[in-house]
């Protein structure tokens, strides 16, 4: 069994303050997209990076596109390098991103992960639903962007660690 508390420092140190873990059971509706990314999943690790209150609050809203893509990185960085954190410790971890695949057709239009991040973050404890759907946490609002690890490592708290 991991410590989230451990895998928290990596992710840190590459980007994303924001960490939680939660069973891959609690996740019901997203079961079947987790299983073709890891089969034998056990854990979610949800990561979240933060953007630039300046470059989204800028009137070029080309800085806040840049910002946006730039707080991207910093997640899919975070989540590769847990996931290489974790299979150094002998366990299977997969990075995921928040978007791929992207899926045109109706209903859904347009961005579509393997996992709803939003859901898993409230229940890893990162934040809660806002009253328009959104993720808000307590340090950065809505404004972060969500990514993580599908791993068979069973992480101990699903509780967020605090940044």
């Amino acid at each position: 069994m991991v410590k989230l508390s451990d895998i928290a420092g990596t992710a840190r140190s590459q980007g994303a303050p924001l960490v939680g873990s939660v069973p891959v059971e609690l996740l019901g509706a997203n079961r079947e997209g987790i299983e073709n990314v890891l089969d034998g999943a056990k854990s979610v690790v949800v990561l979240a990076a933060p953007h630039s209150r300046s470059a989204i609050e800028a009137k070029d809203v080309h800085a806040a596109q840049y910002d946006t893509i730039h707080a991207y990185e910093e997640v899919g960085r975070s989540a590769h390098a847990v996931a290489r954190w974790l299979e150094a410790r002998g366990y299977r971890a997969v990075a995921v991103p928040a978007f791929i695949p992207l899926d045109m057709s109706p209903p859904k239009y347009g961005m579509r992960g393997a996992v709803d991040w939003r859901s898993a973050a409230v229940k890893a404890g990162i934040g809660g639903y806002g009253e328009n759907g959104l993720l808000l946490t307590l340090k950065f609002g809505p404004a972060v962007r969500l990514g993580g690890v599908v791993t068979d490592a069973e992480i101990r708290s699903v509780t967020a660690a605090p940044a």
